[in-house]
């Protein structure tokens, strides 16, 4: 059954373009972690999520508005209320 979560930042302008993040089917994801999204030759970055197995990401212009979505995601993956999944990977 299809599980879907919108993040908290639904456009973002990141190396001069406007892009979205879209909503994702976590019970298609088989892992999720932070991580960071870079063009080059921009070296720094900015905060993103990404769902392996699912072929998607979410990047925030803030490393806290990156972390509240995470945390949701990790309370919702492991809810009773939701179908379980797996893979959790708080790295970056």
């Amino acid at each position: 059954m299809p599980y879907f979560q919108e993040p908290s930042v639904s456009s973002y302008k990141y190396h001069g373009y406007n892009e979205t993040n879209d909503p994702v089917n976590l019970n298609m994801c088989q892992r999720i972690s932070k991580s960071t999204h870079n063009y080059y030759p921009d070296n720094t970055g900015i905060p993103s999520i990404v769902f392996h197995g699912c072929d998607a990401s979410w990047n925030y212009p803030k490393v806290e508005d990156r972390d509240k979505d995470f945390y949701i995601i990790s309370k919702l993956r492991t809810s009773p209320d939701v179908p379980q999944q797996k893979g959790l990977d708080d790295g970056k």
